[in-house]
């Protein structure tokens, strides 16, 4: 999973701690490529446990990664993409 920061922050920070004129880095950082981080819902992550199930919250699971329930479209850190052998 990537790290995800806060330019404008960093930048901020950059600017707080150092000392004379910005250097280098402080250009790298304002021109670091950006990215999108991809969202995995429940539903399509391999370890949403479909066998839990209960009449009143039936787009409810049970994750065992972070022992709760979750709606099947919440989205959490570890989730890790199902591959096609994981779908049932």
């Amino acid at each position: 999973m990537r790290d995800l920061i806060d330019r404008d922050a960093l930048i901020a920070e950059y600017d707080r701690v150092h000392v004379g004129e910005p250097g280098g880095a402080r250009k790298l950082m304002e021109d670091a490529p950006t990215v999108q981080p991809e969202i995995i819902r429940c539903r399509d992550c391999k370890h949403w446990d479909r066998t839990w199930s209960n009449d009143w919250s039936p787009d409810y699971h049970y994750c065992p990664v972070i022992d709760e329930v979750r709606k099947d479209d919440f989205h959490c850190r570890y989730a890790e993409r199902r591959t096609d052998e994981q779908i049932d």
